[in-house]
């Protein structure tokens, strides 16, 4: 029977149980890239994966990519649970359109693409149309662990009639397509095996596209693809709420973390203050709750908040105050309040202000060059430019308590030793009076002889633990430093701005005279 309706398949690639974990994922991806059935992969593309130019390394640049992402989130366990380079390496999704449909294999990259940044927006993908059945077709390979937040990919019950048949069905209305008449197959796994026989993976593609069932089956037993009997969720739930059983439909959760930080992103450009954001996040149907100390969201269709700091590896770019200042144009990026910081920094340590040379003048006078300083040397003519500044202050004062933090929490992880190396330093003389034949000092001798064999047997060397000491603190001293510096800068700005102020309103009131 000759099927004209376009469908969707989808498998997982499990984990090898013997040689390299992920040989099913790089073997997936060198199968629909096959440059016999993808025009010498002129019909290849990929999402948030980058393959470069040359044809010949689009696979092992995409495997890569994929194995760089799941050794970035590894924890180590080795479990299929909790590490990410153990159990599903990733997925594979066909999507497949009816021979009599007038579509190019152009316009269905098109559609698989588009269907990547709306189902898998936050995963890396690689897929390529095949074009060398009756069926135009294209392939997904995807990676099983997020981008963004080192998740795996999990196909809830719901998932396939609720997300995707709805998003594959709208792409098609899109481009005047039919429907896909999408049919889940429970537990479809696509084991990838290692191409030693001329059977594993040839005719993978007429599996989903013969004609004559015989041909079907005999295809069924030589693909690399095993398959149970495809159902429709949806008719299954509404077949057992009609029989009188309660069942509790799951929400779809079609929000993903990607899609929340794309439409903050657009109502920030697009609000003129921090209240506006907020009322046009709710319009869109988010529940916001900024009352405590991470902004949280709820996206339509989730049943847990999101606190949006985690939206970036910048958690200071989504809060609260990072919208805020983001929508009022004053916020600046980690990277280059950290580049500002240390450049600012090193000159400061070289300035006369540091080596506390000062010239004997009168307080007023004194104010004055420290504004005129500050904005020749930093360009501060305007109000915005004040705003902006006094932004960039606040932001480098905040990164400057968090390595302060940094460095006591390394003081103070190794502090039991660091407090043995000092009283060993301290009573290195009474233990050699005690040495001399003083009984006096024998008590301060064995408390320098318990903690000396106490550093000595453990893992520490004296010198790196005296340095750690050492320039831990004085750094912490040069940082609290800074910090009064740019306190100080904070007054200077704020003393400019009461000036540019007073300037403003006598030019209002010369305009009205």
């Amino acid at each position: 029977m000759k099927n004209n309706v376009a469908f969707v398949k989808v498998g997982h690639i499990k984990q090898r149980s013997s040689g390299r974990a992920s040989e099913g994922l790089i073997e997936a991806i060198k199968y629909i890239l096959n440059p016999e059935k993808t025009e010498s992969k002129a019909l290849v593309g990929s999402y948030m994966l980058p393959i470069g130019t040359d044809p010949t390394k689009y696979e092992d640049a995409a495997y890569k990519s994929m194995m760089d992402i799941k050794e970035a989130y590894s924890s180590g366990t080795g479990s299929a649970h909790t590490d990410t380079l153990c159990g599903r390496q990733g997925y594979h999704f066909i999507l497949s359109f009816p021979a009599d449909d007038d579509v190019t294999p152009e316009v269905a990259l098109k559609i698989t693409n588009e269907f990547c940044e709306k189902y898998l927006s936050e995963y890396q993908c690689i897929y390529a149309a095949h074009t060398n059945t009756d069926h135009l077709h294209t392939h997904i390979v995807f990676n099983s662990v997020s981008c963004y937040s080192g998740l795996k990919y999990h196909y809830a019950r719901g998932e396939w009639v609720q997300n995707i048949q709805p998003i594959a069905n709208d792409l098609c209305d899109k481009y005047g397509l039919q429907s896909l008449n999408l049919e889940l197959e429970d537990k479809f796994k696509l084991q990838a095996t290692s191409n030693k026989s001329n059977n594993n993976n040839e005719d993978l593609d007429y599996l989903y596209e013969s004609d004559d069932d015989s041909e079907m089956n005999k295809h069924k037993e030589q693909s690399a693809i095993k398959h149970k009997k495809s159902h429709n969720y949806g008719k299954w739930v509404k077949d057992r709420e009609e029989a009188g059983f309660v069942f509790k439909r799951e929400k779809a959760v079609y929000y993903t973390n990607a899609m929340i930080k794309r439409d903050i992103d657009e109502l920030i450009s697009g609000s003129p203050d921090y209240d506006t954001f907020v009322r046009a996040l709710e319009s869109k149907g988010y529940v916001i709750d900024d009352s405590g100390k991470h902004f949280k969201v709820l996206a339509p269709g989730r049943q847990r908040y999101c606190r949006t700091y985690i939206l970036s590896d910048n958690r200071d770019e989504y809060s609260k105050q990072g919208i805020i200042d983001r929508i009022n144009g004053t916020y600046i990026d980690r990277k280059s309040v950290m580049d500002s910081l240390f450049n600012d920094w090193r000159e400061y340590l070289m300035s006369d202000e540091y080596n506390h040379i000062k010239k004997r003048t009168s307080l007023s006078i004194a104010q004055a060059n420290e504004e005129l300083n500050l904005a020749l040397k930093k360009q501060i003519w305007t109000s915005e430019d004040v705003e902006l500044y006094k932004a960039y202050l606040n932001a480098a004062d905040k990164q400057l308590n968090i390595i302060r933090k940094r460095i006591n929490t390394t003081l103070e992880e190794h502090g039991e030793y660091i407090d043995k190396l000092r009283n060993v330093i301290s009573l290195k003389k009474y233990y050699d009076r005690y040495k001399d034949g003083n009984e006096f000092f024998k008590a301060d001798a064995d408390k320098f002889m318990s903690d000396y064999m106490d550093i000595k047997q453990s893992r520490y060397n004296f010198k790196q633990l005296y340095d750690l000491d050492k320039y831990g603190n004085h750094l912490i001293k040069v940082i609290n430093d800074y910090k009064k510096h740019l306190f100080v800068e904070r007054k200077i700005c704020e003393r400019i701005e009461k000036k540019l102020s007073a300037v403003q309103i006598a030019q209002k009131e010369e305009k009205q005279i």
